[in-house]
């Protein structure tokens, strides 16, 4: 949430899937599944992950983000952003 505060965004949710293993399918009302809903009604605009491996599992993973209009952030990446910039 810190990105949210530096760039004066709207923070939209958390959506979190550490319980959930890397190979299995993203299926309805998971964290994915809620978050790919949100984009695509346009209460999302940017996708801030702290591990893209994470948020990303497939190729079509980002172009499922991209295609319903996200951009995706890594956090790790954010991190240099200062004030001064």
């Amino acid at each position: 949430m810190v990105m949210a505060d530096l760039w004066d965004w709207v923070f939209a949710g958390m959506f979190e899937e550490d319980a959930v293993s890397e190979t299995k399918t993203r299926g309805l009302n998971t964290p994915w599944d809620r978050m790919s809903n949100a984009i695509h009604v346009g209460r999302i605009q940017i996708v801030v992950a702290v591990d893209l491996g994470r948020l990303l599992r497939t190729t079509r993973d980002l172009l499922t983000l991209t295609d319903a209009g996200a951009e995706a952030e890594a956090e790790a990446e954010a991190k240099v952003i200062t004030l001064d910039s």
